[in-house]
């Protein structure tokens, strides 16, 4: 779990939602808060923000269940989703069964950039929207 202390943090999340023709739809904006649960087994990420004109908000669960490191959210629409997660070096993946986001951190840590697929009913993955994540507190 230690090398997942980088993301234990307020980070503020910017970005664009992406057309089925991959244009530009829409901009927002969220805050994102990682923190150790007590223990230091499991991260607690929460999320708060704007999107499309809703308001929206979530909690994750990020935490290894035997070898696989895996992430469980839970959002304000009601919708739960579960991921596989990967933290290599300094790339960051998330893998759900309609869902997946691949991102890379900064050398310095402080930012975090990726984007969000979504997969078509024929298993084709589509770019959904672009994020960049950057830190702004502890």
């Amino acid at each position: 779990m230690r090398p997942l202390g980088r993301l234990v943090g307020t980070w503020l999340t910017r970005g664009v939602v992406l057309s089925s023709t991959g244009d530009a739809e829409s901009a927002f904006t969220f805050v994102d808060r990682y923190e150790w649960l007590p223990g230091g087994h499991f991260l607690a990420h929460t999320v708060t923000g704007e999107m499309s004109a809703s308001a929206l908000q979530g909690l994750e669960i990020i935490g290894y269940d035997r070898r696989v490191l895996r992430a469980t959210s839970y959002d304000s629409r009601g919708v739960v989703t579960h991921y596989r997660a990967r933290l290599r070096g300094r790339l960051w993946s998330m893998l759900g069964e309609q869902e997946r986001f691949t991102g890379q951190f900064s050398s310095t840590g402080r930012e975090l950039q990726g984007t969000w697929e979504r997969r078509s009913a024929r298993g084709v993955w589509r770019p959904m929207m672009h994020v960049t994540l950057t830190r702004v507190g502890p």
